[in-house]
């Protein structure tokens, strides 16, 4: 049989080298393209933005249908959600406990029927039982659902509140003053942090309709309900009533709330040993015993089937 001279496989390994190698600069190449495309679109879109009239938001809409005053937790955060289906808030307290309730009686209805044809059970204790815990799970399951989407509300506030607050003070500094800030920053956040841009246009309706500043910001609190936006609104309060200038404690507030969000990322990242110990433990420790102990366990075992003999 023809033996191959050793210098093929050289060139050959050299040869998909060099294609590989080719490959890859084709793909930063076309990749650069592909972002240099992309910046100058974004530059196009801008500058089309620009020279458009800037929107405003409608005081009127939300106001008539986020009128939220008085209502507090699941109630608040319902009254967002029928937002969305353009109903007036002031029914949301009382759709909500028609929705627990009715969800309350379906289910108990559900469950007993499911457990007296499908189970066989006829016992009246047992089906009282079994309806009771259909009941309860009724109340619960909204109380529940709404309590996690007001949950990821706050998150979603918390992580656009210090751009919100840094593009106050770009806006301030600029000559504007806070209810035209807020007009102005609510339509740049709207794409990318709606929950703050919702709040912001609320509480620029609020400033510009209510007749004094105070309650304005006082009700933003409320429907926020986060430490970090009290101590916003406690800023923006003491800065009105005594006339400190307004983008220098904007920015003091805008550089303590990055320096929250930076201890929140420490801490997560200090819980990681913690949170990984459980996965070593159950993973990576059995099969490190298994290698190390294994061999041992066998020879043990060997030496005693042999004793045994």
């Amino acid at each position: 049989m023809l033996a191959l001279p050793s210098s093929y496989p050289i060139l050959a390994a050299a040869l998909t080298l060099a294609v590989a190698g080719a490959c890859l600069v084709a793909y930063n190449i076309s990749a650069t393209r592909e972002q240099l495309r992309s910046r100058v679109e974004l530059l196009d879109a801008g500058r089309r933005a620009a020279n458009r009239p800037i929107p405003r938001p409608r005081p009127a809409d939300d106001l008539g249908l986020l009128n939220t005053a008085g209502l507090h937790g699941d109630e608040l955060e319902f009254a967002r959600w029928l937002h969305r289906f353009r109903i007036r808030a002031m029914f949301a307290a009382r759709l909500f406990l028609a929705l627990r309730l009715v969800l309350s009686v379906l289910l108990t209805i559900v469950f007993v029927l499911l457990v007296y044809y499908y189970l066989e059970v006829r016992a009246m204790p047992t089906l009282v039982g079994v309806g009771f815990i259909g009941f309860v799970i009724g109340w619960w399951l909204p109380h529940n659902a709404v309590g996690r989407a007001a949950a990821n509300r706050r998150r979603a506030i918390s992580r656009g509140l210090p751009d919100a607050v840094e593009l106050l003070v770009i806006a301030v500094e600029a000559g504007l003053s806070l209810e035209d800030a807020m007009n102005r920053i609510v339509v740049e956040l709207q794409p990318s942090q709606p929950a703050v841009s919702e709040e912001l246009a609320i509480t620029s309706a609020d400033l510009k309709i209510l007749p004094n500043r105070d309650d304005a910001l006082r009700r933003l609190a409320e429907r926020a309900d986060m430490p970090s936006v009290n101590s916003i609104v406690t800023t923006l309060s003491q800065t009105l009533k005594y006339g400190t200038p307004l983008a220098q404690a904007l920015r003091v507030a805008a550089a303590e709330l990055r320096n929250d969000a930076l201890l929140r990322i420490e801490e997560q990242a200090n819980r990681m040993p913690v949170l990984l110990t459980v996965p070593m433990i159950v993973l990576i420790l059995p099969s490190l015993f298994l290698v190390i102990g294994g061999p041992a366990f066998l020879i043990v075992l060997d030496v005693f089937w042999n004793f045994n003999r």
